[in-house]
């Protein structure tokens, strides 16, 4: 089972971006929490 991404505080902003937009997506399409 997929579940949503962490991010740590070495991650680059953009990296993160990218953590929250595929997580985002997780939820619509996964039904993620």
């Amino acid at each position: 089972m997929l579940q949503p991404v962490r991010w740590s505080a070495a991650d680059t902003d953009e990296t993160i971006r990218q953590v929250k937009a595929n997580n985002a997506a997780g939820k619509v399409v996964c039904g993620w929490r």
